[in-house]
């Protein structure tokens, strides 16, 4: 399995600033040793991706869209698509941020068709998964987790899921409420939910 490291920006830089960080990223890399297993990804904002595009130049760094829409096209006002992300170079899309589902109150069976039809466009898909503060104080960790995944993977089939084009990625909270971002979990489906084990895994990771 690939080792991925991945660099969600939120809502920070503007272009000019973004080709200058994309650059100096390029630069460190070019003068760290070589890691071939490890792949590298950058999520800017959607205005940034032609200038992230002219920081990296050669550097072998991908970039992605910190959101989609499960839409080629039509009337969906400040949405995206996977074509659209496609086309201004992404590999790769976050589907089911903490912030989109706490502030922006996405649901789970969105950001499953969101990450069904990602990678369905061909785009690499991490989904992420997580509680909130107050679900966790309420000791629904992992009722949270399991539902999570099993409405983001209700419609992806086991044949579009490998090491390659998806990854889970597990956002913990600290003692503060803050998000830990934890290190990538890979599953393959062998069924249509993933298993209470399996959730018991992501579950085991400290919190602190």
């Amino acid at each position: 399995m690939r080792n991925l490291i991945a660099a969600n920006w939120k809502m920070h830089k503007t272009r000019a600033e973004a080709r200058d960080l994309a650059r100096a990223l390029a630069d460190a890399l070019a003068a760290a040793p070589a890691s071939p297993s490890a792949e590298v990804v950058l999520f800017p904002p959607f205005t940034a991706f032609e200038a992230v595009r002219e920081g990296l130049g050669e550097a072998k760094i991908g970039f992605g869209g910190q959101d989609v829409y499960p839409a080629e096209s039509g009337a969906f006002t400040g949405e995206i698509s996977p074509g659209m992300l496609l086309d201004a170079g992404c590999s790769w899309v976050l589907t089911g941020h903490s912030e989109r589902r706490h502030i922006l109150g996405e649901s789970s069976v969105l950001v499953g068709e969101k990450t069904a039809f990602a990678l369905k466009q061909g785009l690499c898909v991490i989904l992420c998964v997580g509680e909130s503060l107050a679900e966790r104080e309420a000791g629904r960790l992992e009722d949270v987790l399991q539902a999570q995944l099993a409405d983001g993977l209700a419609n992806v089939p086991a044949e579009a899921v490998s090491p390659e084009s998806f990854s889970v990625y597990v956002e913990r909270l600290d003692e503060r409420g803050e998000v830990l971002l934890l290190p990538k979990t890979w599953m393959a489906l062998d069924d249509r939910e993933p298993s209470r084990g399996y959730v018991s895994v992501l579950a085991a990771y400290p919190a602190d």
